[in-house]
């Protein structure tokens, strides 16, 4: 349903629709754990030395291991905070049950438990999209009734005046589509359901956006002009679900809905400002030379 890196990039997490919580190691993708997202308190079942050592096989006859849940519904959104890894740190895990649950990595003879620390409750739909602050004290969350909510992490309450974190905090990476940073991305008429994600580049010049109608489109970031221009890429055939930059932020990835499609983008950087079709697209604002194009198919391989 939903995957996320730690920031060491050595632990990846998957959501699943039953609302279960795999963590993998990378490359070897071989369980670390497993545990449903509780309530505040509950406690998740340590899985056996055996089971952490086995790599993945999933079949319907065999599938991954899972545990019981507290929470109700498809797991939706994941995001390790800053610092997390193979050392430990925390999990944000956003589910269709409206909540947003922070689960503690805890190494512990060479495994690891994903315990419950915080479930913060207040959104009205689904929580879709996560953000850490930098200093991984606060996160800021999305859901699908676009509500821009803001929360502490240690007292698991949210903030009176999100409007106040938006402005001071500084944001260790930035993917919810809603907040004053990416208010440009929505063109004259559109609503906040055609953009389905966003990206912001790590050097925090570039916002990619992830459209309703097949598209993927850059912007310069911070993106807060209104009709703010942009560079747009097509491959998909459906509405594009997610997008990302991939590390180095020379690439990045796309998934579609109906069409079932995985695209890689690069990003072609060739000097000074922002170019499509040859002409200069981004007149103000950071300046970068860029293009979003795919990469030529194999040989033999239709396009």
């Amino acid at each position: 349903c939903t995957v996320a890196f730690s920031a060491d990039g050595k632990l990846l997490a998957s959501g699943l629709t039953n609302g279960s919580l795999v963590v993998l190691r990378v490359p070897e993708l071989v369980p670390h754990s497993t545990a449903r997202p509780a309530t505040t308190g509950a406690a998740s079942t340590p899985r056996t030395s055996s089971s952490l050592s086995t790599p993945i096989h999933s079949t319907p006859s065999n599938p991954l291991p899972s545990q019981p849940s507290g929470g109700t519904g498809a797991v939706e959104v994941l995001a390790f905070a800053p610092g997390s890894g193979v050392a430990g740190g925390l999990l944000a895990c956003g589910c269709h049950d409206r909540a947003v649950r922070i689960l503690e990595l805890v190494p512990s003879a060479g495994r690891y438990r994903l315990e419950p620390r915080q479930c913060l409750s207040g959104h009205t739909a689904r929580v879709l999209h996560i953000d850490w602050s930098a200093d991984g004290t606060q996160l800021m969350t999305n859901c699908a009734a676009h509500e821009i909510l803001c929360w502490n992490v240690s007292s698991g309450k949210r903030l009176a005046q999100p409007g106040n974190a938006l402005a001071t905090v500084v944001w260790a990476s930035w993917t919810c589509p809603l907040g004053f940073p990416c208010m440009g991305i929505f063109q004259d008429g559109a609503d906040a359901t055609e953009v389905n994600a966003c990206h912001r580049s790590v050097d925090e010049t570039l916002l990619l956006t992830a459209e309703d109608s097949g598209a993927i489109k850059l912007f310069n970031s911070p993106c807060v002009v209104e009709e703010a221009p942009y560079i747009e890429g097509r491959g998909h055939s459906s509405s594009v679900s997610c997008v990302r930059f991939l590390a180095g932020d020379g690439m990045a990835v796309s998934s579609g809905q109906g069409d079932r499609a995985i695209i890689l983008w690069t990003v072609a950087r060739k000097g000074g400002a922002i170019v499509r079709g040859g002409t200069a697209a981004l007149a103000d604002g950071p300046r970068r030379n860029c293009m979003l194009r795919t990469p030529p198919p194999a040989p033999g391989e239709a396009r």
